[in-house]
């Protein structure tokens, strides 16, 4: 029988989400809240705040809405599947997310890596501190030997509680400004201290049902610093590729052995079956994997990415999730790669200016072969205006990540607003090692 479904989000995550989901033919209708004007496109827009679970509840119920999806780590954290799981009225309301104690594997980084040790999953030595242990914070950080290390607030803190200091005193500042409550705020009183892994990076992302039943996403990487060349702050990403190439076959069959299968595992040895999507990045280190960090979620730009991939049909997946059947559905993928580069407003993650009109040619953007996933953007007076530092995104699938890069960067001559910036070397990594691999 076919559901009414709610995407949770205003991120191009959810734009995407929602893009994917309306392909399907499980779903009768969808809606989302709050949406943006992306979500618009293939979803009925529901106005209200992500963590009003009363006011959600009320909408559902009106909307005869009978699965959610939450797309942000804020309402699974907060405890959105306890909430519905709780209420006499909405308790036939599935949510395609993990419970709050799951959530916490994001929510709380000290918590991941104990989660971790607990259960022998690979990941740097760390040592976790508090907001009273001050002192011997920095005993510890001055008896490093090495580095850079890497200094993370335990709490939420948007994608840039995490700080690579690359000498004794970049260290002890960052430890001073967590502690004290002066960076990152309440999300930084307690700190996890760790090795920091040179490596290959890559996001193992997987949807399981609760039942230890697991399907793997394709493969992604993504660009956090803001500058080209890595450069720069850490942002909540500025694009992302899924390529082939990112990772060998036999790589991947160590990771669902020693990371993927022992993390599923390890919730349900905990009592706590984990039912959503599980968010895993990896630092591949001679060879072998490395958890840097879980998410609770999707991630974002991953999702913009990734989706876009997927052959299947994406409603099915999440009707199989929700249920607890996932294990009886294949899932299958376009044999292309994936880009997608993020255009921001100038000065993010720093400060910016909103409101700029931004002016976009959709049609030469989709005869480039692009879609647009929106974000940071905003309809007023019937213009499309900037609301936030990631304004969108755009993405593209090709036989080759280096076309797929093309049609991005194409594409973004199409796009202007104010002060407007993108990172042009997106994926440069990639490609420069897939062309010596071809001059070989």
């Amino acid at each position: 029988m076919k559901t009414k479904v709610l995407v949770i989000g205003a991120d191009g995550r959810a734009d995407a989400l929602a893009r994917q989901a309306s392909l399907g033919i499980h779903f009768s209708h969808l809606y989302a809240l709050p949406g943006n004007p992306g979500t618009k496109r293939w979803a009925t827009t529901i106005s209200g705040s992500i963590t009003d679970f009363v006011a959600i509840e009320k909408e559902c119920l009106k909307h005869g809405i009978t699965t959610i999806v939450v797309g942000p780590e804020d309402p699974l954290v907060k405890g959105i599947s306890e909430y519905f799981a709780a209420s006499q009225s909405s308790a036939h309301i599935k949510i395609v997310g993990p419970s709050a104690k799951n959530a916490k594997i994001e929510g709380s980084k000290a918590h991941a890596k104990q989660f971790m040790d607990r259960h022998g999953i690979p990941t740097a030595p760390f040592q976790i501190f508090k907001e009273d242990q001050l002192e011997l914070a920095k005993l510890y950080i001055e008896q490093l030997t090495v580095f850079p290390t890497v200094i993370k607030a335990d709490g939420l803190a948007a994608g840039k509680g995490v700080l690579i200091c690359h000498t004794p005193e970049e260290a002890l500042a960052a430890v001073e400004g967590m502690l004290s409550g002066a960076k990152f705020g309440d999300a930084g009183k307690t700190i996890v201290v760790e090795e920091f892994l040179p490596g290959k990076e890559s996001s193992f992302i997987v949807i399981t049902d609760g039942t230890g039943a697991w399907k793997l996403l394709p493969l992604a990487r993504d660009y956090k610093r803001a500058g080209v060349g890595d450069t720069g702050l850490n942002t909540g990403g500025m694009g992302v590729i899924s390529t082939p190439s990112l990772v060998t076959e036999s790589f991947k069959q160590i990771v669902t052995e020693r990371v993927i299968e022992p993390t599923i595992q390890g919730f349900i040895a905990d009592g706590t079956p984990y039912k959503g999507f599980l968010y895993i990045q990896l630092m591949e280190v001679e060879g072998q994997p490395f958890v840097v960090e879980y998410n609770c979620r999707l991630g974002d730009p991953e999702t913009e990415g990734i989706l876009p991939l997927i052959k299947s049909d994406f409603s099915e997946l999440l009707a199989a999730c929700a249920n607890g059947t996932l294990k009886y559905t294949n899932l299958e993928f376009h044999e292309e790669c994936s880009a997608v580069i993020a255009i921001v407003s100038g000065g993010y993650p720093g400060d910016f200016e909103k409101d700029k009109k931004i002016m976009i040619n959709k049609y030469a953007i989709g005869r480039i072969g692009c879609n647009i996933f929106f974000a940071g953007a905003k309809e007023e007076h019937g213009e499309l205006v900037t609301s936030g530092g990631r304004v969108l995104y755009l993405q593209a699938n090709a036989p080759t990540l280096k076309e797929a890069l093309n049609r991005c960067y194409e594409a973004a001559k199409h796009v202007f607003f104010d002060n407007m910036y993108f990172r042009t070397d997106i994926g440069a990594e990639v490609l420069a090692l897939e062309a010596i691999g071809q001059e070989a």
